[in-house]
């Protein structure tokens, strides 16, 4: 049984342990990657490395991403963070109190990441944040009409008890879904190395 195991694995993923892994990243590294490509536009401490363990830049690194697509993806993370700053800056004027609030504060920085309500963009119209920015129709026509949202208005919305809920729980289900998807790649390399016995 453990011989027709052994030769199954090895007619499915190769004959050698690199060729097996090759099969098995093409078989599992589409869905990993939409993992992280969801996490990283979602969550902006995974995005800079800031505050929790793990980061984008180290998964990408230690999944053997090549220097030139670490490269183009360090360059997202830098304007991310170069944008984070203008919250920053326009935080320290309008709401310093935050500052001093750590869980609010990631919750803030995750909408402003995310755009939650067009927050980022209400906040770029007094400054440069323009990273990930795509503009709402509607958020462009009241621009226009000039019934745009002040960001303090957009920001009140985003600190309710509900929306801070909200938040949190999306940030938290996010990252149990992408600790699920390294579980559940790793597993899979160590069952065809075990089974085809590489």
């Amino acid at each position: 049984l453990r011989e027709a195991g052994k030769q199954t694995i090895r007619q499915v993923y190769g004959e050698t342990r690199p060729e097996a892994m090759r099969m098995l990243d093409r078989a599992m590294l589409n869905n990993f990657m939409q993992t992280k490509g969801l996490r990283v536009l979602a969550d902006f401490a995974y995005c800079s490395g800031e505050g929790i363990e793990q980061s984008y830049l180290t998964d990408l690194s230690e999944l053997g991403c090549s220097g030139s697509l670490l490269d183009y993806h360090r360059g997202f993370v830098e304007q991310a963070k170069a944008s984070m700053a203008c919250l920053d800056a326009w935080l320290k004027k309008h709401r310093p109190e935050l500052l001093d609030e750590a869980d609010k504060l990631a919750l803030v920085r995750d909408a402003f990441h995310r755009n939650v309500n067009g927050f980022r963009e209400a906040v770029e119209r007094g400054g440069s944040c323009c990273f990930n920015v795509r503009r709402s129709m509607l958020g462009g026509l009241m621009s226009r009409l000039g019934r745009s949202p002040r960001a303090g208005s957009i920001l009140d919305g985003i600190l309710t008890e509900e929306s801070c809920r909200q938040l949190r729980e999306e940030r938290d289900a996010m990252r149990m879904y992408d600790v699920i998807a390294h579980l559940e790649y790793e597993t899979y390399r160590d069952l065809v190395e075990k089974l085809g016995e590489y």
